[in-house]
């Protein structure tokens, strides 16, 4: 669960996000995502909800150096994802989070196959080239919040399966009823 001050970050973070995801320029066009802003913001508040503060912090400390030099993260991820530019080295730190994430998906899976409909290839090659915008710092802070996740029993992908259920539980209640 989030503080004020947490969802106050992770506001910023998705607005700073939003601003680059909309200004990547796809070879056709814009991509279809990318006239449904709500759905991404959706989709990314439902990824940092279940993230340390720590990480978020330095999450929102990277996309601000990088607006503040001129760089689109998500530009750059989406090149990478594509192919469009070389795959840096994987760092250690990346490939153990890759492994644990990858291993909550499989559990999440089992216990919600309705959920999923991609592959665990495209899973780990959407979530490599989204660790690989991440700084030493944030990095650290992510490794650690997976170690501590770990620890306590917490499964991530399961924790977002579970926000993604309450939303679309409000929404079902709050939606007006089509007769």
């Amino acid at each position: 669960m989030t503080n004020s001050n947490d969802a106050s970050i992770i506001s910023e973070i998705i607005a700073l996000e939003l601003k680059m995801f909309q200004a990547v320029n796809n070879l056709g066009g814009k991509a279809d995502c990318q006239n449904q802003p709500e759905a991404f913001c959706t989709m990314r508040q439902i990824v940092y909800e279940v993230l340390s503060p720590q990480v978020l912090a330095a999450w929102l400390s990277d996309l601000r150096d990088a607006e503040r030099a001129g760089r689109n993260v998500m530009t750059e991820k989406y090149a990478l994802m594509c192919g469009s530019i070389e795959m840096p080295e994987i760092s250690q730190a990346i490939k153990s989070i890759i492994s644990c994430e990858l291993a909550w998906l499989q559990t999440a899976v089992k216990k919600h196959p309705d959920y999923f409909g991609g592959n665990d290839a495209d899973f780990c090659r959407y979530l490599l080239c989204e660790l690989l915008m991440y700084s030493e710092t944030t990095l650290n802070a992510y490794a650690q919040c997976i170690d501590d996740a770990q620890s306590t029993g917490r499964n991530l992908v399961l924790e977002r399966i579970e926000n993604i259920k309450k939303l679309l539980c409000s929404n079902a209640i709050h939606a007006p009823s089509v007769h």
